[in-house]
Order: C-alpha cells, then structure tokens, then sequence
C-alpha cells in the first residue's frame, strides 16, 4: 500500500492531538491481521477513540501505558514492500503494518 506524504501529516496530526495521553490494547483480528490500539484521555474516562492498523507483520511492547508519544514513518518491509511503522518514543512500543490505518471504526482512513 502507498503512503503518501499527505496521508503521513495526517497521522502525525492525530498522534499529536493524543501526545501524553493513555494507550491500550483493544483488539486483534487474525484473519486480517488486524490490530487495534485504543487512545483515551487522562481524567476522562468517557472520550476513547480507536485506531486499527491492517496487514501487521510485527507488534512489541506493552499492552497499556501513559504518556503516549506517537510517531509514524513510511518503512521498506522485509519483503521489499512499503509499509508504515508506528513507534512510541516513551514505552517502547512498535507496529509495523502494510495496509491502511483506519481511525475511529472508519471515520478517517490512511491512506486516503
């Protein structure tokens, strides 16, 4: 899947709107290979959103943390394909992915 520059500010748009809040495993779907981060603020229980990576080739690290600091990047994959890599400078956390990011059940899509 291509990814373009524009698709890439988009999700470091996002990632910046959510810095420093808290981050949990919310799901993973084998036959898709879909996996499924869940954002929420700190002291609002109520405000989640989640955020789903499809065709992951590697997940690492921790199942929940705080004090989220999300970056993303386009990456060559082992196979030679383009993939994204979503890295979180402050727990360790790491995902690669070659397919789309899907924010909100849908609400927005990367690439677009």
């Amino acid at each position: 899947m291509k990814f373009k520059q524009q698709d890439m500010h988009g999700l470091a748009s996002f990632f910046a709107e959510w810095r420093g809040e808290n981050v949990f495993f919310a799901g993973y779907v084998n036959g898709h290979d879909r996996f499924t981060i869940g954002w929420q603020r700190s002291g609002v229980s109520t405000e989640f959103i989640g955020v789903t990576f499809v065709q992951c080739l590697n997940i690492s690290g921790p199942v929940r943390w705080s004090g989220c600091d999300i970056q993303c990047e386009v990456v060559t994959l082992p196979e030679g394909e383009q993939g994204i890599e979503i890295r979180d400078r402050s727990s360790g956390f790491v995902v690669q992915c070659e397919g789309p990011v899907i924010i909100g059940g849908g609400t927005v899509t990367y690439p677009e």
